[in-house]
């Protein structure tokens, strides 16, 4: 049985850390930068920070087939001098955590027409609630991710 049958969604942790080679633009002026995440159409921003090391938690939930865009924002006093800096539009979050142990993900930021990267965000992902399981019957059951991707035995009752 593919475990993207049985996931429905997964309630994440994503903590923002910081920045780095983040290309404003400017000469004059120091920036200020904000991340902004958005899955399935849902946007979370971090604060606007000069220094671009946020470390700052983002509560996100995502099911198997979400995709993850991330945008670093140049901040200005008016909002219309805002402009984006660097976009990432497909952060498999799924594929990611599959891994027992993810550590620090680095994501690389680029701008529509340009070769080389316009900066890195660096952050973290960790799963804080049990996702829903079910299949074929109204019984509905939990797992931690851990628990369903050390499962080795045949499936529980409910889901075959």
């Amino acid at each position: 049985m593919a475990l993207t049958s049985i996931i429905s969604e997964i309630a994440l942790k994503l903590t923002i850390l910081d920045g780095r080679d983040l290309d404003h633009g400017h000469r004059f002026g120091k920036p200020s930068f904000c991340a902004k995440v958005v899955v399935d159409g849902k946007e979370s921003v971090t604060k606007a920070l000069a220094n671009a090391i946020w470390n700052e938690e983002l509560a996100i939930t995502v099911k198997a087939e979400s995709r993850l865009k991330v945008v670093i924002i140049c901040k200005h006093k008016k909002t219309k001098d805002d402009h984006t800096l660097g976009v990432n539009e497909d952060l498999d979050v799924l594929g990611t955590i599959s891994n027992p142990n993810p550590g620090v993900i680095e994501v690389c930021l680029s701008r529509p027409g340009r070769d080389k990267a316009v900066g890195f965000v660096r952050c973290t992902v960790e799963v804080v609630k049990a996702h829903k399981l079910g299949r074929k019957t109204d019984q509905q059951m939990s797992l931690s991710w851990r628990t369903l991707n050390s499962r080795s035995g045949p499936a529980p009752m409910g889901l075959h």
